[in-house]
């Protein structure tokens, strides 16, 4: 009878095949995130050339672009004082007193469980929903709030007036601010813009789309920075009133803003 040995692997081949798996592994999981972002990228630019179109259609049919992209709520100044701020964000908000329509959290409850409301107290704007339905073409894919859950209260957006609710998941009207590092403040800034200057007369920039015939190639009508701010990538996706869909270094449009195309 002959006996065959058998040769297990050693501790030292045990360990060099572990440092192989993880040297394959530290090479590889960065190139599976990159093609991964790549594709979100792809989504989000062309998410922004449909916003454009929409917002174009509505151009056509109403001889002015969109006051918003999404689905916001302007609400009466009467009211506007009387809600809390900040705004909770709870998913489900109760009526402090059902009773009560001036109560402001059952102004907020309100809204939550009838996103159509036409009240007294608040007014829908859904501009360019009837041309674009599809409401994940209002949302980046790597911004993470899921869209109708909770409002964020314009006095918290960097440059824009009060009395709008805004969701979070709005990623056009609204996107992270910047900071020169690339990271974020966690601060949100209102990108779209129809009058970005606040001026008028010859001297004003004509690129704006405030003006009835602006420069499309020239004129940017939204981007988004969600993919800097929360992905770590280096350029974020603009699109022209032209259409034109590209990408930008996030320093650059950090320097120029809304002058990126000039």
């Amino acid at each position: 009878m002959i006996l065959i040995r058998r040769r297990g692997f050693t501790l030292v081949e045990l360990l060099t095949v572990i440092a192989i798996i993880a040297l394959l592994a530290a090479i590889l999981f960065p190139v599976f995130s990159r093609v991964r972002e790549s594709a979100r990228k792809t989504t989000c630019m062309t998410n922004l050339h449909q916003m454009q179109m929409a917002a174009d259609m509505f151009k056509t049919d109403n001889g002015r672009y969109p006051d918003y992209l999404g689905d916001v709520y302007k609400v009466a100044d009467s009211k506007w004082g009387k809600l809390p701020q900040p705004l909770p964000l709870e998913a489900a908000i109760s009526p402090k007193d059902a009773n009560n329509p001036d109560d402001p959290y059952n102004i907020l409850h309100n809204l939550k469980q009838n996103p159509d409301d036409r009240s007294q107290y608040t007014i829908h704007y859904t501009q360019i929903t009837g041309y674009l339905k599809d409401p994940n073409k209002f949302v980046c894919p790597d911004n993470s709030n899921a869209h109708g859950l909770n409002f964020i209260s314009s006095d918290t957006i960097i440059g824009i007036a009060h009395n709008v609710l805004y969701y979070p998941s709005d990623s056009y009207d609204l996107t992270m601010n910047l900071l020169a590092n690339g990271t974020t403040d966690g601060k949100i800034i209102q990108v779209y813009r129809k009058d970005w200057t606040g001026g008028i007369g010859m001297q004003d920039a004509p690129n704006q789309l405030k003006y009835n015939s602006p420069p499309l190639d020239k004129t940017v009508l939204t981007w988004c920075s969600y993919h800097v701010a929360v992905a770590g990538a280096d350029m974020c996706p603009i699109v022209l009133a032209s259409g034109t869909a590209k990408v930008v270094s996030y320093k650059e449009l950090i320097a120029k803003t809304w002058n990126i195309a000039n």
